[in-house]
């Protein structure tokens, strides 16, 4: 298996960090590396802030603020994918230690996603509006590169869609425009080597259930 092949495989979204700031020259690393990503026409449509410190804990509390007016949010998915999402919660939640019917184990687990699970640096992450899904395939091609150039620097990363379902919450902090999608959040700091749900690995499906070769 090659360096690279090992360096995806070893990626994983950790939801428990260390409160170790990430120095910013790694960060500021990271970030250059992810410029190289590949984008429709090289148009570069990722739009990215980066909350630290006193604006990182504004933007936190923000967000669980909204939460708990209005729910922890859930977009409904068709069945086959959303078997897979339960299967990884059914980890995920096992792991935090919530059993099954405890509403509030489980709201108290769910707030930390909007707490960034205690990572120092979040990464919110946007594009333009007036562009189109090709082009948010790029922002994703970008954060996939972003993830992978942070753990090649020992910085983990966890991608999340959540806090982006709650634009009020986000907007009024970083000062965001309406004209700017959020897409999702991403999470950047040190693993807690010894939090249980850093453990969770989700499975993967073979690559027959995703491609098919026609001759």
């Amino acid at each position: 298996m090659s360096d690279f092949e090992q360096l995806v495989r070893d990626r994983s979204s950790i939801r428990d960090f260390l409160s170790t700031p990430v120095p910013r020259d790694v960060l500021l690393a990271a970030l250059e590396t992810a410029q190289h990503a590949p984008s429709n026409s090289n148009i570069q449509p990722w739009r990215v802030v980066i909350a630290e410190g006193a604006i990182r804990e504004r933007l936190s509390e923000s967000l669980v603020a909204c939460v708990r007016s209005n729910g922890l949010g859930r977009m409904e998915l068709p069945d086959e994918y959303n078997a897979r999402r339960f299967a990884v919660g059914v980890q995920v939640y096992g792991a935090f230690g919530v059993q099954r019917g405890d509403a509030e184990a489980r709201l108290e687990a769910g707030l930390r996603n909007f707490r960034f699970f205690g990572a120092p640096t979040a990464a919110i992450v946007g594009v333009d509006s007036r562009l189109g899904p090709a082009d948010i395939a790029g922002v994703g091609m970008y954060l996939q590169t972003l993830a992978l150039a942070l753990q090649s620097h020992g910085i983990s990363s966890c991608m999340q869609v959540a806090p982006a379902m709650f634009p009020e919450a986000i907007r009024p902090v970083l000062k965001l425009p309406e004209s700017l999608n959020l897409v999702c959040a991403m999470s950047i700091g040190y693993a807690n080597p010894d939090a249980p749900v850093n453990a969770v690995r989700a499975p993967r499906d073979p690559v027959s259930a995703n491609v098919t070769f026609l001759e």
